[in-house]
């Protein structure tokens, strides 16, 4: 039996269209689970909200919807877990680190929050875990982000050209999930320059962007010598190759 909570968000979503689920669960229904699903072979959490931004606002909230969810999940019964975190657990951790450090929890925010639930999932009894860890992603039912704002001419304004991040395509999700070995996964490719996207995709938002104080994301995975599940090459072409074929 297959179980996905988290089924109305992005990853959630994704998930759906890429593999089929016997019993689908969010917000709205997942009291029902110990109900319906007391026991549970394969259980793929992606049941946390991924508004940064406003979650930072309140990480008290969040904190509380992270208690609800846990004290839901510790009623069932499920053989393996998969978890889908963030690439933000390591917000206050040095660059080039992989999954062998263990991420600091630094007050209340996004990133320590998301690495407390890690935690508590772990420790669920009986259960094998693996958690995969994803940054900045792609795909034609993103909401937000900034290659959701530069595709949409949203907020330019507000879009620092002078940041790094890594990009994963979503369209693989459901294969690296299958292939995920190890109680961690960094899903994570070579950092893209973001003055460099916006040239080779945005040039006409190059002079509209704000060029304010750093911001690099540059974490790394086991999973290749080079330390990226791709170089930032293929990981600026996958963005070529999405662009032209969901957005125009």
């Amino acid at each position: 039996m297959k179980v996905l909570v988290g089924s109305t968000g992005l990853i959630g979503s994704v998930l759906r269209e890429q593999t089929g689920f016997d019993y689908c669960f969010n917000s709205r229904n997942i009291q029902e689970l110990p109900n319906l699903c007391p026991y549970i072979d394969s259980l793929y959490l992606a049941c946390l909200p991924a508004t940064k931004w406003k979650i930072n606002q309140n990480p008290l909230a969040d904190l509380e919807n992270i208690i609800n969810i846990l004290s839901v999940l510790q009623t069932v019964r499920a053989r393996k877990i998969v978890l889908y975190s963030t690439i933000d657990v390591y917000c206050h951790s040095p660059l080039l680190v992989d999954e062998q450090y263990f991420p600091k929890m630094m007050g209340v925010d996004y990133g320590s929050n998301r690495l407390l639930f890690e935690a508590m999932v772990k420790l669920l009894p009986n259960r094998e875990v693996v958690i995969i860890r994803l940054p900045a992603v792609f795909h034609r039912l993103i909401k937000k982000n900034i290659l959701f704002d530069l595709l949409n001419d949203n907020n330019i304004n507000d879009i620092n050209g002078n940041s790094f991040y890594q990009w994963y395509d979503l369209k693989d999700l459901w294969e690296d999930t299958q292939n995920a070995s190890g109680r961690i996964v960094n899903l994570f490719p070579e950092p893209i320059d973001t003055t460099i996207l916006l040239e080779e995709c945005f040039p006409e938002y190059i002079e509209k962007v704000n060029y304010g104080q750093l911001v690099k994301y540059d974490y790394r995975t086991m999973l290749s010598p080079t330390g990226y599940i791709c170089d930032k090459e293929l990981s600026l072409n996958k963005i070529k190759e999405f662009i032209n074929e969901a957005w125009n």
